[in-house]
C-alpha cells in the first residue's frame, strides 16, 4: 500500500465512523454492527501499513537518512529540491504520467493510462484528468511559462529555468533545466 492510498485509507474510514454516527442517532444498531465489521477490517489495514511504514522509518534511519517531508528520506544535505519546494507551496511543472502541475494557482494532474499519455502527449486537453485550484501559501515562488519551439517553458523567479525536449514510446520525458548562475545544465 502506499503512503497515498494509506491516507485515502483513513479518510474513508473517517466518513465510515461519521456514517455509523448517523446509524446511531437513527437507532439503527444492525446498520451500526454491519458497518463497524467494515471500520475493523480498514483498521487491520491501516494497522498493517503504518507497521511497515515504521519498520522503513526505522531502517531508512538506520543507514543515516533522514525524512526531511513526510515519506521522503535522503542523506543530509541531499534533499530533493523538487519535492522541498512542492512542498513549500512553489510553482511546479511536471512531466510524465499522474505527473501534478501546480501553476498560476490552478493544479492539474495527467492521467495515468501510458497508452493514452504516448498518443497524446503533445495535447495538454487529451492528457490532463483533473484541474483544480491549488492550495495557497505565502511562500510560494512564482512560474512562468513562455511557448518555445511550440514547447511550453518554465521560467521561475529563483532564476531556473525548464524546458521539455521530447517524449519517448516508453513514457520517458527528457527536460532541459538550467540556472543563469550555475555552471552547466541538468538534462
Amino acid at each position: 500500500m502506499t503512503y497515498q492510498e494509506l491516507l485515502e485509507l483513513k479518510n474513508k474510514r473517517a466518513m465510515k465512523l461519521q456514517e455509523g454516527q448517523g446509524f446511531l442517532a437513527k437507532k439503527d444498531l444492525e446498520a451500526h454492527k454491519a458497518l463497524m465489521g467494515e471500520v475493523a477490517k480498514m483498521n487491520a489495514e491501516i494497522d498493517a501499513a503504518e507497521a511497515q511504514l515504521a519498520e522503513a522509518d526505522e531502517l531508512l534511519t538506520a543507514v543515516g537518512f533522514v525524512q526531511y517531508l513526510p515519506r521522503r528520506w535522503a542523506k543530509p544535505g541531499c534533499e530533493d529540491k523538487f519535492w522541498q519546494g512542492a512542498a513549500a507551496g512553489m510553482d511546479v511543472l511536471a512531466f510524465g504520467l499522474c505527473a501534478c502541475t501546480k501553476l498560476d494557482g490552478m493544479e492539474t494532474t495527467n492521467t495515468g493510462d501510458l497508452s493514452v499519455y504516448l498518443a497524446h502527449s503533445a495535447d495538454y486537453e487529451q492528457i490532463t484528468v483533473s484541474t483544480v485550484p491549488a492550495k495557497k501559501t505565502n511562500n510560494s515562488s512564482k512560474a512562468q511559462l513562455f511557448p518555445v519551439n511550440g514547447k511550453g517553458c518554465a521560467f521561475y523567479s529563483d532564476g531556473w529555468k525548464v524546458l521539455p525536449l521530447s517524449c519517448d514510446r516508453e513514457g520517458f520525458c527528457r527536460i532541459l533545466v538550467t540556472h543563469p548562475e550555475k555552471d552547466g545544465m541538468i538534462n
